[in-house]
Protein backbone atom coordinates (compact mmCIF):
# COMPACT_ATOMS: atom_id res chain seq x y z
CA UNK A 1 0.00 0.00 0.00
CA UNK A 2 3.11 2.27 0.72
CA UNK A 3 4.00 2.00 -2.81
CA UNK A 4 0.91 2.49 -4.00
CA UNK A 5 1.06 5.87 -2.44
CA UNK A 6 4.32 6.68 -3.46
CA UNK A 7 3.21 5.86 -6.68
CA UNK A 8 0.28 7.78 -6.99
CA UNK A 9 1.98 10.84 -5.27
CA UNK A 10 4.37 10.81 -8.13
CA UNK A 11 1.70 10.47 -10.83
CA UNK A 12 0.10 14.01 -9.34
CA UNK A 13 3.49 15.89 -9.13
CA UNK A 14 4.17 14.63 -12.56
CA UNK A 15 0.63 16.03 -13.72
CA UNK A 16 1.29 19.45 -11.84
CA UNK A 17 4.35 19.87 -13.74
CA UNK A 18 2.91 19.49 -16.83
CA UNK A 19 -0.18 21.68 -16.43
CA UNK A 20 2.43 24.07 -15.25
CA UNK A 21 4.55 23.07 -18.72
CA UNK A 22 1.39 23.95 -20.60
CA UNK A 23 0.64 27.02 -18.62
CA UNK A 24 4.18 28.62 -19.58
CA UNK A 25 3.44 27.73 -23.55
CA UNK A 26 0.04 29.64 -23.17
CA UNK A 27 1.42 32.54 -22.09
CA UNK A 28 4.76 32.38 -24.62
CA UNK A 29 1.87 31.70 -27.17
CA UNK A 30 -0.10 34.38 -26.42
CA UNK A 31 2.92 36.49 -26.42
CA UNK A 32 3.79 35.70 -30.11
CA UNK A 33 0.35 36.02 -30.99
CA UNK A 34 0.14 40.10 -29.56
CA UNK A 35 3.72 40.20 -31.70
CA UNK A 36 1.68 39.21 -35.14
CA UNK A 37 -0.57 41.64 -34.29
CA UNK A 38 1.22 44.23 -33.68
CA UNK A 39 2.94 43.48 -37.09
CA UNK A 40 0.66 42.79 -39.20
CA UNK A 41 -0.85 46.40 -37.87
CA UNK A 42 2.18 47.84 -38.84
CA UNK A 43 2.35 46.48 -42.72
CA UNK A 44 -1.21 47.59 -43.19
CA UNK A 45 -0.62 51.26 -41.89
CA UNK A 46 2.90 51.01 -44.14
CA UNK A 47 0.53 49.86 -47.33
CA UNK A 48 -1.67 52.17 -46.70
CA UNK A 49 1.34 54.76 -46.48
CA UNK A 50 2.32 53.40 -49.63
CA UNK A 51 -0.83 53.34 -51.14
CA UNK A 52 -1.63 56.79 -50.97
CA UNK A 53 2.16 57.57 -52.21
CA UNK A 54 1.52 55.20 -55.29
CA UNK A 55 -1.36 57.42 -56.48
CA UNK A 56 0.03 60.94 -55.72
CA UNK A 57 2.86 59.71 -58.23
CA UNK A 58 0.57 58.24 -60.87
CA UNK A 59 -1.24 61.92 -60.55
CA UNK A 60 1.82 63.37 -61.22
CA UNK A 61 2.76 61.28 -63.58
CA UNK A 62 -0.56 61.80 -65.52
CA UNK A 63 -0.40 65.77 -64.89
CA UNK A 64 3.11 65.93 -66.67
Amino acid sequence: MGSSIREASSATSDVNVNIGDVSIAAEQNQSSAGQVFDAARLLTQQSETLRDEVAKFLDQVRAA
